[in-house]
């Protein structure tokens, strides 16, 4: 007996949708436009943010990373390092964020500090995740950029990505706004090599005197008047950022609520980063 039927019996039609996305954009903590010093710490910095969604997680095999500048970058530029930015502060902090994923060979194309960096690993981004990195451009200190030139950090491409899971051959949608660019580093004229508390001047003083200090690098400062027993006398400076280079800073011989301090011998404290100074100054009446 021969079987009756219409062949071929179809079943409901499926459609397979996208299983994968990866999103790139600028992170929270982007770096700002900013000045520094030909010779403090030039870093140029970018923060970018690698997020998988849908139901499949994704794998990055490269991004590509680019200098932008008036300079020259391929005399500017000492290195470029890419590193997780554990923390998603956005800042360079060796101590935190010290998985040194990939150090770029410079690649330059038509001046533009080009560098690409192949995953030897895959970087794997779980769906519903994502991951902080920062791209570090390392400004070289004694031939660097001059006076007045401007470097910023910019990331061109994430490519190479796959799907895994079931379906790991569904292409993976790649959403971003390239370039996703970091801010702007201006270099200054003046080459600041150091960090130093000068003496006050006039020394001794009635009632009034200069405090010089010189910053190798921007920073938060605290500087801080102390009598003979190290009781605070006046907050001159109470975390305030300042920029590296010279500064001043007068002193009137008043103490924190208003009153005269009395004569006698002081000491002046300068604190930024992980560096201090003291001087000792001499009030007379």
């Amino acid at each position: 007996m021969s079987p009756t039927g219409v062949f071929p019996i179809v079943g409901p039609t499926g459609t397979i949708s996208q299983l994968a996305t990866l999103r790139l954009d600028a992170g929270s903590s982007n770096p700002q436009d900013s000045r520094e010093h030909r010779h403090a710490q030039n870093l140029v910095m970018l923060q970018f943010r690698l997020a998988a969604s849908n139901v499949e997680t994704v794998l990055v095999t490269r991004v590509t990373v680019a200098g932008d500048g008036t300079g020259d970058e391929a005399v500017d530029v000492a290195c470029v390092h890419l590193r997780r930015d554990n923390n998603g502060d956005g800042v360079y902090e060796p101590s935190v964020d010290d998985t040194l994923r990939y150090v770029g060979s410079r690649s330059f194309v038509q001046d533009d500090g080009t560098v690409s960096f192949d995953f030897a690993v895959p970087e794997t981004i779980a769906a519903g995740t994502s991951q902080y990195w920062l791209v570090v451009y390392h400004l070289a200190l004694s031939v660097g950029p001059l006076p007045g030139s401007t470097f910023r950090a910019m990331l061109r491409s994430a490519d190479y990505v796959a799907a895994t899971g079931k379906a790991s051959r569904a292409p993976v949608t790649v959403e971003a706004v390239f370039p996703i660019q970091g801010g702007w580093k201006t270099i200054t004229q003046a080459g600041v090599d150091r960090f130093e508390l000068g003496q006050n001047l006039p020394n001794p003083f009635n009632p009034t005197t200069v405090i010089p200090f010189t910053l190798d690098r921007s920073s938060a400062v605290d500087l801080t008047v102390y009598d003979v027993q190290g009781r605070v006398v006046r907050r001159l400076i109470s975390g305030a950022h300042l920029e590296a280079g010279d500064h001043r800073v007068t002193w009137d011989g008043q103490t924190e609520n208003g009153s005269s301090a009395g004569a006698g011998v002081y000491f002046v404290r300068l604190s930024a980063g992980n560096e201090t100074r003291v001087r000792r100054m001499t009030l007379i009446r």
